[in-house]
């Protein structure tokens, strides 16, 4: 379990980075794709999120609209990729293959909604596991999706960032729990 305190931003990779240890399999150009600007701009933005997590991957897919984002399509599929990664160290080749095809299938999600600016992160059984850049490499081959393996003090700042319009500033500093398949980070937010 990791605490983390957010009183200032939580250190970490950033978008085109990667977690110490793994390889970076993101071009840079695809992390830090400035905005056109113009007329109409952000209404033609689509944005992807794809969090491959332990247990679960998740993908949603939205647009820019007044005060927010209106999502246009997501995916939610149990994957278990973290299965007997605690006890072998490494990913096994069927959790592996079951993540590959959900990937495939958020892969074919984010090219038809025409996503121009994605992030795409990997997490806990990612972290540990001896095999990770083999399977970050299929991953990028098998699907065309770079993914980024985060820190869990980069996963604990997303929860927060994903849940920071919630909290109330009125009541005070806030505990906020992320608990994934293969984690759980606390954060302590100062309001």
């Amino acid at each position: 379990m990791n605490a983390i305190s957010l009183g200032a931003p939580v250190p970490g990779p950033r978008a085109g980075q990667v977690a110490a240890g793994h390889r970076h399999t993101q071009p840079p150009d695809q992390a830090r794709e400035r905005p056109r600007v113009g007329p109409g701009w952000m209404r033609r933005r689509v944005y992807s999120a794809l969090d491959l997590g332990t247990n679960n991957c998740r993908l949603l897919v939205a647009k820019p609209v007044r005060g927010g984002f209106r999502v246009i399509d997501a995916f939610s599929r149990i994957v278990r990729l973290g299965q007997g990664v605690a006890a072998s160290g490494t990913l096994a080749e069927d959790a592996m293959e079951r993540a590959i095809a959900a990937l495939k299938i958020c892969a074919e999600k984010m090219d038809r909604r025409r996503a121009t600016l994605r992030r795409s992160v990997a997490t806990q059984a990612c972290r540990v596991a001896s095999n990770c850049g083999a399977f970050i490499d299929r991953v990028r081959s098998e699907t065309g999706i770079a993914l980024d393996v985060i820190t869990a003090e980069e996963e604990a700042r997303l929860a927060v960032l994903g849940c920071q319009s919630l909290l109330d500033p009125t009541v005070g500093d806030a505990l906020v729990f992320d608990i994934g398949g293969g984690s759980t980070e606390l954060i302590w937010v100062k309001t």
